[in-house]
């Protein structure tokens, strides 16, 4: 093969959730141009890895001009997988007479040379195992041979980057090198939110009893009171920025969203906490505790941001549980600059 598209226009997530069949298929098809079709708000994720040749960035709101462009660069490619359900870029790799387009029907299966025929098992079966055996199944192409295929990978920081980061850290009067955790407290759905008053109430209790800071990262919180351990980084970083504040910590604890995927990335210990999404669905299997909330009615058939104004999901999942797995954490850190890594 000369050119292989895979296009992933979905949250930030989802697209990290993808590399590991996009290292493979350069692997595979080493000649080949590889490139990526993303949202331009998740572009920054993958646009510095080594095996993907080209990443085309689309705007949510897309002109002719922009699609005409992506027509002209996937130009009779020998094989396009959708890894999503939108059905414009579908219709622009039919309109790009690609060879070969496979990708869930999803009222798009007239555009699609091989349609795959959505089942109730995929909501439950982990994103990129799914997708790595529907892949196989329509094209015979393994990308799961090798033991460890199912690695993420995160564009790196640059050295400006990281340097920028390591001055914001110590006008806080905190220190890189030393252990830290992460708290992540908003996703891309507000079913998937843990309320804030229990993040609130989870870093003080991490407070009273380890000294060791508590980093906010994500969007900028709001109506909260922070604690003397806890540092507010919220809305001051992109997403290169973010993933070195992710590689260097000691531990994440995010719902499922970008944050978990990305400490996935770089072999940080997780903790995740599940509302709308099935665990199975989304939880990577090094997780050291994935806590799903006990409603009934979760997860969400088939729309994992819920019908709910007030999603009370959620607040099942109790503080108490959740820090008593923090504490089992801190409990055996060595007491040295070296931040474990998960083991696989």
């Amino acid at each position: 093969m000369k050119k292989i598209v895979v296009s992933r226009l979905d949250n930030i997530g989802d697209v990290v959730m993808t590399t590991p069949i996009l290292c493979k298929l350069k692997k595979e098809f080493p000649e080949a141009k590889l490139i990526f079709i993303v949202r331009t708000i998740a572009a920054p994720a993958v646009d510095r890895l080594p095996f993907i040749d080209e990443v085309i960035a689309l705007p949510d709101k897309k002109t002719l001009r922009e699609q005409m462009n992506v027509i002209k660069k996937i130009w009779h490619a020998d094989l396009a997988y959708l890894v999503d359900y939108t059905h414009r870029i579908a219709l622009l790799a039919y309109l790009a007479r690609v060879r070969k387009s496979i990708g869930i029907a999803h009222k798009r299966a007239n555009l699609l040379t091989q349609p795959i025929q959505w089942n109730k098992d995929m909501d439950y079966t982990y994103d990129p195992v799914m997708f790595a055996e529907l892949l196989k199944e329509h094209t015979g192409i393994d990308v799961m041979q090798e033991e460890n295929w199912n690695t993420f990978h995160y564009s790196e920081a640059n050295s400006q980057e990281k340097r920028k980061m390591e001055q914001l850290f110590a006008a806080h009067n905190l220190n890189m090198s030393k252990p830290y955790i992460v708290f992540s407290m908003y996703t891309s759905h507000i079913s998937k939110n843990w309320p804030e008053e229990y993040w609130q109430e989870l870093w003080q209790k991490v407070g009273e009893s380890y000294d060791i800071p508590v980093v906010l990262t994500g969007d900028n919180p709001h109506n909260i009171q922070f604690g003397s351990n806890v540092t507010d980084l919220s809305g001051q970083t992109d997403l290169y920025e973010l993933g070195y504040v992710i590689e260097r910590a000691a531990l994440v604890i995010n719902g499922c969203s970008a944050p978990m995927h990305i400490a996935r990335a770089f072999k940080v210990p997780t903790i995740g906490l599940y509302g709308s999404t099935p665990v199975s669905k989304g939880a990577p299997p090094e997780n050291i505790a994935s806590f799903a909330t006990p409603a009934s009615c979760a997860p969400c058939n088939g729309d994992y941001s819920s019908p709910c104004e007030k999603p009370f999901c959620m607040q099942l999942i109790k503080v108490d549980d959740v820090y008593r797995v923090i504490a089992d954490f801190l409990d055996k850190l060595e007491p040295s600059t070296e931040r474990p890594r998960m083991t696989r």
